[in-house]
């Protein structure tokens, strides 16, 4: 909620940013761990792609999301 409604550029980094981030090979080299180093590490590689792509995180996130639940659905 925090994050969608004051537009903060923070990246919530769930199952389908880290496929995605996998996918698309900007993935760190070190495997998602969940500690803080990890999630921080994870975080500034997908700020670094939204950031390549021209998208605010939040926007970035629901576009994944939104693709990645078409493919469910189809």
């Amino acid at each position: 909620f925090v994050r969608n409604s004051r537009g903060a550029s923070v990246a919530v980094i769930d199952t389908h940013i880290r496929s995605w981030m996998k996918e698309i090979e900007c993935a760190p080299k070190k495997p998602f761990t969940g500690s803080e180093k990890s999630y921080l590490l994870w975080e500034k590689a997908f700020l670094q792609a939204c950031k390549e792509r021209h998208r605010k995180p939040r926007d970035l996130d629901i576009e994944i999301w939104t693709e990645r639940r078409r493919k469910v659905s189809s």
